[in-house]
C-alpha cells in the first residue's frame, strides 16, 4: 500500500487565509505612513531648512501690501553666535491680489535695496506654490560692493486672498536663492485626508477577503487529495519493476 509522506504539507486551503492576513497586516501597518498628517498644519512652510524655529508673533517692519489688512503673520528663525541671522516671514493679506499689485511691490522693494547701500532685484518669477499662481523676485544687497545679504519674496495668489512669503538672510549658509526658493516652494495647506485613505483601505480589504474566501473553496472543490503530498512507495533493490529478493541473473 503506497507510504504516506511523513512530512505532509500544510493543506493549502488554509493558505489564502494565511496570505490575507499577512496583506491585511501589512496594510494596517502602512496605513499610518500613507495617510500621515503634514509636518505642519495651516498655511505653513511644510519642509523648513533645518535649525530654523517658528514664533507665531512675528511681523515685519516693511510688508508687502501695507496698505492692506494683515490676516495672520508669523516667522521662522535661525539665528548665529555672531549676530547673523536667516527669517521666512509669512503673512496673510485679506483681498486677492493681482500681478500688477506684485510688480507695485517688487518696485517698491527695488527703492529700498537703493536706498540701503545698493544691490540687485531681479525681475518677477512665475512659480507655483501650494497648487496656485505666485510671483516672486530677487535681492541681493550689498555693503560697500560686498554681497551682505539674500532674499527671495513670493506672494501667492488666493481667491479671497494674498499671502507673502520672505526668505532673508545674511548667514552665508542662505544666501543662495535656489535653496531659498526651494524652502518657499514647500509651502501649503496642511491637512490630513484619512477619510480617503479609510476609504482605499476598506476597498483593499474586501479584495484580499473576496480573494481569499474564492480560493478557499475551489481547493475544498478539488477534493482532499489537493491538500496533502503523497510519494509513490520506495522498492528496495535494483531496477524498477523488480520484487525484493528476486534474484535479477534469472
Amino acid at each position: 500500500m503506497p507510504e504516506k509522506n511523513p512530512n505532509p504539507v500544510m493543506p493549502q486551503g488554509g493558505r489564502p487565509i494565511a496570505a490575507s492576513w499577512v496583506v491585511l497586516g501589512s496594510l494596517f501597518l502602512s496605513f499610518p505612513v500613507a495617510c500621515a498628517a503634514p509636518p505642519f498644519r495651516g498655511y505653513q512652510i511644510q519642509d523648513p531648512p533645518e535649525g530654523f524655529l517658528y514664533d507665531d508673533d512675528s511681523s515685519e517692519a516693511q510688508v508687502v501690501f501695507p496698505d492692506r489688512e494683515m490676516l495672520s503673520h508669523g516667522a521662522w528663525w535661525r539665528m548665529s553666535p555672531d549676530d547673523q541671522y536667516a527669517s521666512i516671514f509669512i503673512t496673510r493679506f485679506r483681498g486677492a491680489a493681482s500681478v500688477e499689485d506684485v510688480e507695485a511691490a517688487r518696485d517698491r522693494y527695488e527703492s529700498v535695496v537703493a536706498q540701503s547701500g545698493g544691490g540687485e532685484v531681479t525681475q518677477l518669477q512665475f512659480l507655483r506654490i501650494d497648487g496656485r499662481e505666485a510671483w516672486g523676485w530677487e535681492e541681493h544687497r550689498r555693503n560697500r560692493g560686498e554681497l551682505a545679504a539674500v532674499a527671495y519674496r513670493t506672494v501667492v495668489l488666493y481667491d479671497t486672498m494674498a499671502i507673502s512669503l520672505e526668505f532673508y538672510s545674511d548667514m552665508p549658509a542662505f544666501m543662495d536663492p535656489a535653496l531659498q526658493k526651494e524652502a518657499l516652494a514647500s509651502f501649503g495647506y496642511g491637512k490630513t485626508r484619512v477619510l480617503w485613505g479609510w476609504l482605499v483601505l476598506l476597498v483593499l480589504l474586501g479584495g484580499v477577503l473576496v480573494v481569499g474566501f474564492f480560493r478557499q473553496l475551489a481547493r475544498r472543490a478539488a477534493g482532499p487529495l489537493a491538500d496533502t503530498d503523497y510519494e509513490l512507495p520506495s522498492i528496495p533493490g535494483g531496477r524498477p519493476g523488480e520484487e525484493e529478493g528476486e534474484d535479477p541473473s534469472r
